[in-house]
C-alpha cells in the first residue's frame, strides 16, 4: 500500500485496554462531588462547619449526635439594584440531615430600600 493511502488509526480504536482506562477516567471526573465546589464558593462557613460538611459528605460522621438536622449559612452576597433602588442581600444555607443522609439548599433574599 502506498504511503499516502495508509490510514493511521488512533490507539483508542485499536487497544481495548486504552478505551477502558479512558472510560474509567471519564467516570471518575463525572463523579467529582459537587459539595466540594460549595466549599470553594463559600464565604460564611466557619472552620468547624467546613469540617462538618466535609465529614458529612465523605463519612456521614456527626460530631453532634444529639443534633440530627444541622443548618448553616454557606454564602452571603450583597448588591444594589439600580432599577428598584434597593439593596439586596442573598444568603445561601445548607441543611445536613443525618437521619436520611440527605442535604437541602435554601436561599433567603432580603431587599431594603436605599438609605
Amino acid at each position: 500500500i502506498p504511503q499516502q493511502m495508509r490510514t493511521v488509526l488512533p490507539t483508542s480504536l485499536i487497544d481495548p485496554s486504552y478505551q477502558q482506562a479512558h472510560v474509567q477516567q471519564d467516570q471518575t471526573v463525572a463523579q467529582t462531588p459537587q459539595w466540594q465546589s460549595l466549599l470553594e464558593r463559600s464565604n460564611k462557613l466557619t472552620h468547624e462547619d467546613r469540617v462538618r460538611v466535609e465529614q458529612f459528605f465523605t463519612s456521614r460522621y456527626n460530631p453532634t449526635p444529639h443534633i440530627l438536622v444541622y443548618k448553616m449559612k454557606l454564602n452571603e452576597d450583597r448588591s444594589f439594584d439600580p432599577q428598584t433602588n434597593q439593596y439586596i442581600k442573598e444568603t445561601l444555607y445548607i441543611e445536613l440531615d443525618y437521619q436520611t443522609g440527605g442535604h437541602k439548599m435554601s436561599r433567603k433574599i432580603k431587599k431594603k430600600a436605599e438609605e
